[in-house]
C-alpha cells in the first residue's frame, strides 16, 4: 500500500505554521522526514503523525533554562536588613584610607 505524500503547503496549513518555518526546521534537521524530488519536498503523511504522536519530546537544543537556581523567596525584613548591610559595607569601605598613605607632614 501506498503512503499519501503532501506538500510543504499541506503541512504548514495542518500545522497552522509558516512555510518557512518547515523550510528552516530541514535546513538544521529537525521536524518530520520528507522526501526531495527533484526540487520539490514531500512528506509522508506516516512520517508527520509519527512526528505529531511523540510530541516534539526531544528538544533540537538545550533548555534555557536547564542552568537557572531557584531560590527562596526572600521575606520583606530580610530583604531591608540585607539592603542595610549592603549599605553599610558599602560606606565602611569608602572610609577606609589606603594603608600606604601618609596624612599630615
Amino acid at each position: 500500500m501506498e503512503d499519501k505524500m503532501i506538500t510543504q503547503k499541506e503541512l504548514a496549513e495542518r500545522w497552522s505554521l509558516a512555510e518557512a518555518t518547515l523550510e528552516r526546521w530541514r535546513s538544521i534537521g529537525i521536524g518530520p522526514h520528507y522526501v526531495k524530488l527533484m526540487s520539490r519536498v514531500r512528506y509522508r503523511l506516516s512520517d508527520v503523525e509519527a512526528f505529531e504522536a511523540a510530541g516534539l519530546t526531544t528538544p533540537a537544543r538545550p533548555s534555557r533554562t536547564s542552568h537557572i537556581t531557584v531560590l527562596p523567596k526572600q521575606s520583606p525584613q530580610a530583604k531591608k536588613q540585607q539592603q542595610n548591610a549592603d549599605v553599610f559595607a558599602k560606606a565602611l569601605s569608602s572610609l577606609q584610607a589606603p594603608s600606604n598613605t601618609c596624612y599630615g607632614n
